[in-house]
């Protein structure tokens, strides 16, 4: 378990080193060569990918009883970071402004509340966004309770940065 940690957190400072992980998104440019141009009709639409860092908060939290092999809900059980591919398009055709419109992330949460952080609560979660503030994904929880499995899946929301 703790190599998985200390590779996940090389993995996580490797991204971080790349060039525009800490930089805010540009805006699209004017040149053609420098975005991805796809055209619906006649209209040009332009989108890019790039890594970003995010925030994760389920909302609502599945995880299977082992002993009354049923599903078992919880409220908002976990906030942490993330890191993520993200999809940007442009506002609209006449401004720029990159918007996130879909992407996935990888994460670790840690626990229920950001200014308390809890190791025994630790989870990694996989999720896909839409719309950059909706999620859903998986996770893995390495230590649960007695009773609950290691895997679930959540409904939740984030920001990305």
């Amino acid at each position: 378990m703790k190599k998985l940690i200390v590779l996940f957190l090389f993995v996580s400072l490797a991204f971080a080193g790349s060039a525009q992980i800490f930089k805010p998104v540009a805006s699209f440019s004017t040149k053609a060569e420098n975005n991805y141009k796809v055209s619906i009709g006649e209209i040009p639409i332009t989108q890019k990918w790039e890594w970003r860092f995010d925030a994760t908060q389920a909302f609502a939290e599945i995880n299977r009883n082992t002993v009354t092999k049923e599903l078992i809900t919880t409220a908002v059980s976990f906030i942490g970071p993330a890191i993520g591919y993200q999809h940007f398009v442009q506002k609209s055709l006449l401004d720029p402004t990159p918007v996130n419109n879909y992407g996935i992330s990888m994460g670790v949460a840690l626990g229920e509340t950001i200014y308390n952080p809890e190791l025994a609560k630790l989870k990694f979660t996989l999720a896909g966004n839409l719309w950059q503030y909706f999620k859903v994904g998986g996770t893995f929880t390495p230590n649960p309770l007695p009773d609950m499995g290691k895997w679930g899946f959540f409904f939740g929301g984030g920001i990305t940065f």
